[in-house]
């Protein structure tokens, strides 16, 4: 995958999280980051996520 693509797809689930804290309480960014970028399964996963569509509240 494209790395500037990969890093965008990285920022805009960064974003999200941090937008929706309240269901993530006590879940570390850093550490949810790191188990993606270490996780072949989850740089295959993460282009399949739909995330230009906006989240349901």
């Amino acid at each position: 995958m494209d790395t500037m693509i990969y890093d965008d797809l990285i920022k805009t689930l960064k974003e999200r999280f941090e937008k929706n804290m309240h269901r993530h309480i006590g879940i570390d960014w850093n550490l949810v980051q790191e188990k993606l970028l270490a996780s072949p399964a989850g740089k295959h996963f993460i282009p399949e996520k739909k995330i230009s569509q906006p989240e349901a509240p």
